[in-house]
């Protein structure tokens, strides 16, 4: 247990109080790690969790119509399954191969971009 200063009043404050006794601003918490907030919620929970316990939000890089994804997922969907059917589409109709890898360079470009800059929070629905 240490005293510290009040950010309002200077009056000195147990680091344990919840509260300064003399002003009631609230004692500022050091911030975890390990800990996140949920961004529907606001509920704290560890950091490696991949469901909100307040709202059952979901981590993940990308939602579909069968649920969430996580980076497997999202790799195999957006970039494997793409890449095989151009090859197949190459293989099989030339003259079809060019606007093929045209139109799936989009999932492609948008999974790279997702699993680039991080896992997102999807609400439930």
């Amino acid at each position: 247990m240490a005293l510290m200063k009040c950010r309002d009043c200077q009056n000195d404050v147990s680091d344990s109080a919840a509260a300064c006794p003399r002003c009631g601003a609230p004692v500022p918490r050091p911030l975890d790690p390990n800990r996140i907030t949920c961004p529907h919620c606001s509920t704290g929970f560890n950091r490696s969790a991949s469901v909100c316990p307040g709202c059952n939000a979901v981590k993940g890089y990308v939602r579909n119509q069968y649920g969430v994804l996580g980076m497997p997922g999202t790799v195999f969907c957006g970039i494997v399954l793409p890449l095989a059917f151009t090859i197949f589409v190459y293989q099989a109709f030339p003259p079809a191969a060019g606007l093929t890898a045209l139109v799936m360079a989009i999932p492609v470009i948008l999974s790279i971009f997702r699993l680039a800059t991080g896992p997102y929070w999807f609400h439930r629905r």
